[in-house]
């Protein structure tokens, strides 16, 4: 069984009325090296859709973060 770990995604949690002028948005773009941006949960469904599909039958016993490069 693998699981999906998603971090900072727009509209979820804490997220979810976070203005786009709002200082804590370039925090957490800073420290997203990959794109600079919060995750989308387009991003996690990627990441779902990824582990359903037969390219990834080898992949087994994971937890995959969705962070955008953040540190854990």
């Amino acid at each position: 069984m693998n699981s999906v770990i998603p971090t900072a995604v727009e509209g979820a949690g804490v997220f979810t009325d976070v203005p786009e002028e709002h200082p804590l948005r370039a925090l957490f773009a800073a420290g997203r090296p990959l794109e600079g941006r919060f995750g989308t949960p387009e991003d996690v469904a990627d990441v779902g859709e990824y582990c359903a599909d037969p390219l990834a039958r080898r992949v087994s016993a994971q937890h995959l973060l969705i962070s955008g490069g953040a540190p854990a």
